[in-house]
């Protein structure tokens, strides 16, 4: 391995299998461990997205973030950790009423450090035979889902992987930030917040401490607690994980949502997990004063 140096090297995710060989007493196949979900992506030109539904699917539970009369229209996520829809538009159509459509799949297919069914790859072609098992599970009132995929000129496959938490991030100058610290399910954009809030952490700590080693330790203890509970949240589905406690209540649908899961109780399981991300209003308001 070539030696690496630098004042205070920071790894990220392009060289953290040498920075983990550094870091680690223990093996890389022990860091690595995981689990494992499959996700098709593509792009279709859809009609507008109701704002406003009433949830009664039998497999689906779906929630939508109105944004006005913007190009966003409408944020839909429909299922829970086994399989979810996720549509949102992204730009205007090309006639009146439509929208181009980002649209994703994601389906667990193994966990317990589970063996990727073949090698993961960033740019693989996705197949319709491969994604019609998934689809079939969602049945939304409002949307015609395979429609709308099918009508995908083309659309892709990769892998979505996170990693168990690791012991530690930093061995003297050397630390880990972001996705080389902490790969998880980029469940309610945490992927990137917490790679944001890491890199502010250290930067204050940088600014104030004595020696560029005690900001590294400080910046550990107080980002790496928080972030390896995340990425555990984020396997249950993080904020969506009311979707699955639905789902688990009513498997067989629901015409009043509040006799299967109140509000309070909702409320609880959203906000807890902001709280942990650091998102709710009351840490976001005591740091910006």
């Amino acid at each position: 391995m070539n030696e690496l140096r630098g004042l205070l090297p920071m790894g990220s995710p392009d060289f953290r299998a040498a920075m983990l060989s550094l870091l680690l007493a223990f093996s890389l196949t022990q860091a690595i461990a995981g689990t494992y979900v499959l996700t098709f992506r593509g792009l279709s030109y859809s009609r507008t997205v109701v704002q406003t539904m009433a949830v009664t699917s039998i497999v689906t539970c779906m929630t939508i973030l109105a944004a006005g009369n913007s190009i966003a229209a409408g944020l839909g996520i429909a299922g829970g950790m086994s399989a979810k829809l996720v549509i949102y538009p992204i730009a205007e159509g090309l006639a009146p009423g439509r929208k181009l459509t980002n649209w994703a799949i994601a389906a667990k297919i193994g966990e317990n450090n589970a063996t990727p069914p073949r090698r993961e790859d960033w740019s693989r072609p996705g197949r319709f035979e491969d994604i019609m098992p998934y689809l079939k599970r969602f049945s939304l009132p409002y949307l015609d889902a395979q429609r709308m995929i099918e009508a995908t000129p083309e659309f892709w496959e990769y892998p979505m992987c996170d990693r168990d938490p690791l012991p530690r991030w930093s061995h003297g100058r050397v630390t880990l930030l972001g996705d080389a610290a902490h790969p998880m399910y980029p469940v309610g954009s945490n992927g990137a917040s917490q790679a944001i809030l890491d890199a502010r952490c250290l930067a204050d700590l940088l600014k104030t401490a004595e020696h560029p080693v005690h900001a590294l330790w400080a910046y550990e203890q107080q980002r790496l607690p928080p972030t390896a509970q995340i990425v555990r949240m984020n396997r249950k589905g993080g904020p969506e994980g009311v979707i699955d406690a639905v789902e688990e209540r009513a498997p067989d649908g629901f015409t009043d949502i509040d006799t299967v899961l109140s509000f309070e109780e909702r409320k609880a399981i959203v906000r807890g997990y902001a709280s942990t991300a650091g998102f709710s209003q009351e840490k976001v308001n005591r740091k910006a004063a």
